[in-house]
């Protein structure tokens, strides 16, 4: 099947209002959560868990600074409220991995993984 340059883009075009905005930065943190999550986790890598600290705080960042785009303006209290939960998701991260607790760092990952998804969610 062959669709048109022009058919395609009215297609694309009925699906995009608010269903493909996305705040860049939840996306720029897709970047730190994918390798956490598909590689360190699965392996209970707890160094390199321990290691992301630091980048998973500026793309944390960030999102905390992101701007919602006017197609989101009306989910603007949820995505606040939606950014507590990330948040302490992230702070308990940060409090296992300077712990000796590989579990507690681990639960800690899948949470912050899962709050991170849930925060997409609320964006597409």
């Amino acid at each position: 099947l062959f669709l048109g340059t022009a058919t395609l883009s009215a297609l694309e075009g009925s699906q995009q209002p608010e269903a493909n905005a996305v705040v860049k930065a939840l996306d720029g943190f897709h970047e730190i959560i994918r390798p956490i999550w598909h590689k360190a986790y699965p392996a209970k890598d707890i160094a390199a868990l321990k290691a992301y600290v630091p980048q998973i705080k500026t793309a944390l960042e960030a999102v905390n600074q992101a701007v919602l785009p006017e197609t989101l303006k009306a989910k603007e209290a949820e995505w606040k409220k939606q950014l507590l939960e990330f948040n302490k998701a992230a702070d308990a991260y940060y409090a296992a991995a300077s712990g000796t607790d590989d579990e507690a760092l681990l639960k800690a990952a899948s949470e912050l993984h899962s709050q991170y998804e849930m925060t997409q969610d609320l964006v597409r």
